[in-house]
């Protein structure tokens, strides 16, 4: 069987690297989560840009629908102002955005959160914010498995 090599690399979702350091997310998110978050999404980037395709797993157009989601008192606007920036320059970098809408009920794994009223409040500002980057998404709205082969083929795996 002839198999397909292709120049493919994963960025894992950092969230769990970055609440496994210590570091809350969702609402009981701090400045220091945000920034570690940051910091960790944008060093695995710059690490994935020695192969011809990435798949990211969460970008930081998320963390800024989280952010704008929580509007914490305690975060200051110019982190705000800060990550709308870093979320331009990170549209020119991805070709297209796999859009998963949440359909689902979170999995209790201990991690994510799994209130869902507030995940749909999260989906819907990333959705918002879809638009006003003007990035090209693609809605991925199937089963698990679906969802995997959908994203393989986007490769022409």
């Amino acid at each position: 069987m002839n198999k397909l090599k292709i120049d493919l690399t994963v960025i894992s979702e950092v969230a769990r690297s970055v609440i496994a350091k210590g570091y809350p997310l969702d609402r009981d998110a701090t400045l220091d989560s945000y920034l570690n978050y940051i910091l960790a999404q944008l060093t695995a980037e710059r690490a994935a840009k020695t192969h011809r395709h990435v798949l990211s797993d969460r970008s930081l157009i998320d963390l800024l629908a989280y952010v704008r989601v929580n509007a914490d008192v305690r975060i200051p606007t110019h982190l705000n102002s800060l990550l709308e920036e870093i979320v331009w320059i990170e549209a020119d970098y991805y070709d297209v955005y796999c859009y998963i809408p949440v359909e689902f009920v979170p999995i209790d794994d201990g991690i994510r959160c799994i209130d869902g009223d507030y995940q749909q409040l999260v989906d819907a500002e990333l959705v918002r914010l879809f638009r006003e980057y003007q990035v090209p998404t693609i809605r991925i709205s199937e089963s698990h498995d679906e969802r995997q082969d959908h994203l393989l083929s986007l490769f022409g795996i």
